[in-house]
Parts: structure tokens; C-alpha cells; sequence
């Protein structure tokens, strides 16, 4: 079997992978603000639409799962104080 029919098939399941990153990172940043009820506020302060994800072209899950642990519900008040922590997540390099 040649080198490439081997690689097309690498290649397309490639694309199709890349095809589905913006749903997922939409998922994924739907899923943290649903999770982050504080009191009378939610993540949605912090993101204003998870939307707005869908053509990042990059993973960028790690995040909202940054955004979890640094971003803080104290006496019913979001402390978004560790949010800056997090924005190098938002970058495809």
C-alpha cells in the first residue's frame, strides 16, 4: 500500500476533526456558564455570548476550565478577579 492512501484518509479525518472544534468549544463554554449560578449572577457577565466561539478555529475548552477554578462566588458576588489567569487559554498559538 503507497504512502499516500494512507495519508488521505489521515487527512480528511483531519479536516472532519477541525470541522467540529467550534461546536465543541461552544459546548464547552455553554456548559461553564450553566454551571456557574452566583446568586443573582452568572458567567454570562464574564462571557457575553458562548455563540461567539463557534469559529475559533482552535481547542479552547482549557478555558472554560480555567475560568472554573480561578473565577470565584463569594457572598453571592462572582469574583472574576482570576479570569485574567486564564485569557492565555484563549489563544491558538
Amino acid at each position: 500500500m503507497s504512502i499516500s492512501k494512507l495519508l488521505v484518509p489521515f487527512i480528511m479525518s483531519l479536516t472532519l476533526f477541525g470541522c467540529s472544534v467550534g461546536s465543541d468549544n461552544v459546548a464547552a463554554c455553554e456548559a461553564y456558564v450553566n454551571s456557574s449560578d452566583c446568586g443573582d449572577t452568572n458567567a454570562s457577565t464574564i462571557v457575553n455570548s458562548c455563540d461567539s466561539f463557534a469559529d475559533t478555529e482552535c481547542d479552547v475548552s482549557e478555558y472554560f476550565d480555567c475560568l472554573a477554578e480561578n473565577v470565584t462566588c463569594t457572598d453571592g458576588v462572582l469574583d472574576t478577579t482570576g479570569a485574567a489567569t486564564c485569557a492565555s487559554k484563549l489563544s491558538c498559538n
